[in-house]
């Protein structure tokens, strides 16, 4: 027969120190204040009357319109020109 093996006291552990770590403040940066300037209405396109507009493109092409018969066509073609 083999005697009971002894047991192993624990030895205490040494408790840890806690370091107390200061509070830094951190200063959160200012919102700046935006300040919307209104803008300035935009003004209507300046569009040539129907017949004047209409003898300026028969001027280059005249036979885009025959008879005055008005078929529909790009807008803003007189950028274009």
């Amino acid at each position: 027969m083999n005697p009971a093996p002894k047991k192993q006291v624990k030895k205490p552990k040494p408790q840890k120190v806690v370091k107390h770590q200061s509070r830094k403040t951190v200063e959160k940066p200012k919102q700046e204040v935006k300040i919307e300037i209104p803008k300035p209405p935009i003004p209507p396109k300046k569009r040539l009357p129907l017949e004047e507009a209409i003898s300026k493109i028969s001027n280059f092409w005249p036979e885009l319109f025959p008879e005055h018969q008005l078929r529909p066509i790009k807008t803003g073609i007189q950028q274009d020109m």
